[in-house]
């Protein structure tokens, strides 16, 4: 069972974390906000405490461990890789969820035909390739990347070092989580999601632009969107007030 943390009490929001990180790096915006709502921090597989338990390279397959330990009637905030697995939960137990909130994530997260809110694939080759070659250095400059240009950097610079000073997944569980970044086409299945979908976007990400906002709710009228000046990839860290409209 993957490994799960709860914090706080009142209304249950579920977090799942980025690519390559664990559930600290929630912690900073959750020590704020621990008195409003019941956090329950999931590491996923390869990550944290759940890191002897492999990633598989097909999304599909973690659903049913999500689970297991996400309640009834909660809200999941899924950020970046996080808002994936958000996306797909919501379509495949529909009735288990109160809404899904998407921080700086995307149905899709390399450019395909009709969809250029991504990163470009040649780039994220050259990344996967360095993620094979020298894991710690890939994920350094990943981490620089989601700090570009904001504002408030002291205090996610802070929780990022922490996260580099943890044990690295293992290098299959990296690259498994790549493949899923790399394969994995939400679209339609965002389309068809009937429950409520918030997401938020920072105006200087560089891995999910702002302009992706336009786009989702193009594909779901039931998206409410919003950017965050002067944020990245980050917003929880760098804006914490303002990633709050994510839970309410």
């Amino acid at each position: 069972m993957l490994s799960v943390k709860i914090i706080g009490q009142g209304e249950d929001i579920v977090l799942l974390h980025g690519w390559a990180l664990n559930i600290k790096i929630w912690q900073p915006w959750v020590e704020i906000y621990k008195h409003l709502y019941k956090f329950h921090l999931i590491d996923l597989p390869g990550s944290g405490g759940s890191y002897d338990i492999d990633m598989p390279s097909d999304i599909n397959k973690i659903m049913p461990m999500l689970k297991e330990v996400i309640p009834k009637n909660s809200t999941i905030i899924g950020w970046s890789f996080g808002g994936l697995l958000a996306i797909l939960f919501a379509k495949t137990y529909h009735a288990h969820l109160k809404k899904i909130s998407l921080m700086c994530s995307n149905v899709c997260f390399t450019q395909q035909q009709n969809w250029q809110y991504a990163m470009d694939k040649n780039d994220f080759k050259i990344f996967h390739q360095q993620v094979i070659k020298n894991p710690k250095q890939a994920i350094k400059t990943f981490i620089s990347l989601q700090l570009l240009n904001t504002t408030y950097k002291s205090q996610a610079k802070t929780a990022l070092i922490k996260q580099m000073s943890q044990k690295l997944a293992h290098n299959q569980n990296l690259i498994a989580g790549l493949e899923i970044l790399k394969n994995t086409d939400l679209r339609e299945i965002y389309k068809s999601l009937k429950i409520p979908i918030k997401a938020l976007f920072g105006e200087y990400d560089k891995l999910v632009p702002p302009n992706t906002a336009d786009a989702l709710v193009k594909l779901n009228p039931n998206t409410t969107t919003k950017i965050i000046k002067k944020s990245a990839h980050i917003p929880f860290l760098t804006h914490p007030i303002e990633s709050l409209w994510l839970c309410q």
